[in-house]
């Protein structure tokens, strides 16, 4: 028989260049399968293992890695207090690396479970910090921590203007989640509501990121209805913000 060509997709080739990484580069993939799995819904607990296994406990910046990634699937499961815990812990160790990863999960949970003080911290946290994702992090608070303490259209500006930079960088799924934030922030009466929570779930969906999905429904279901309030805003300019 003709020798079958090794491709690098191949079972054979990954177990060779497997064996060529060294013991953190492996735990690194399971730590990013683990996080993939979790998201999606699926068994995780080996990857889990695997990562730890394969993280230097005398590293902070590994055990900042490995307090991040609880604190991602923590949110993920909708275990807010965990991601909360684990999220400042990661920054404890190592903030440089952990930054802004660390305050997405610690002010999402916040925003999620209605804790503004929970995300202010984290927004005060990101201060000082550059980048694009961490500037459009910060934006996304601002309107979750507005929108809580009951400033809805200064809240719809801001996540206005989280969305376009997430869309600007091509980060659709931090765009969904930030989307996430604006139903869980605010009243079911809002159109903008309605628009975000159908575009997130699209987004999701093609993802495949069923644990947030769960996280949309919840929130969407969290959130104490609050009559309309009249405005006059360009809803065509704003749908297309919001929903794509």
């Amino acid at each position: 028989m003709p020798r079958q060509r090794e491709t690098r997709a191949s079972p054979r080739a990954a177990r060779r260049r497997g064996r060529n990484l060294d013991v953190g580069s492996v735990g690194q993939i399971h730590a990013s399968l683990a996080v993939l799995r979790a998201y999606r819904g699926e068994p995780y607990e080996d990857e889990l293992a695997a990562a730890l296994a394969g993280a230097p406990r005398d590293d902070p910046q590994a055990r900042g890695g490995i307090e991040d990634l609880d604190a991602g699937i923590a949110l993920a499961e909708g275990r807010y207090d965990d991601a909360d815990r684990h999220g400042w812990v990661a920054l404890a160790e190592f903030p440089g690396s952990m930054t802004p990863s660390a305050q997405a999960s610690i002010g999402r949970a916040g925003l999620w479970s209605r804790r503004a003080d929970r995300a202010r911290r984290a927004r005060e946290s990101l201060e000082g910090h550059p980048g694009r994702v961490t500037a459009a992090l910060r934006r996304e608070l601002t309107a979750g921590i507005a929108a809580l303490e009951g400033r809805e259209d200064e809240a719809v500006d801001a996540f206005l203007e989280a969305g376009r930079a997430y869309g600007e960088m091509g980060v659709a799924f931090h765009r969904a989640l930030c989307q996430i934030s604006l139903v869980a922030t605010m009243g079911p009466g809002r159109r903008e509501t309605g628009v975000a929570t159908t575009d997130a779930r699209k987004t999701l969906a093609d993802l495949r990121a069923a644990r947030f999905t769960e996280r949309l429904d919840e929130v969407r279901g969290a959130v104490p209805a609050r009559p309309a309030a009249p405005h006059v805003r360009d809803e065509a300019a704003e749908q297309a913000s919001i929903g794509g």
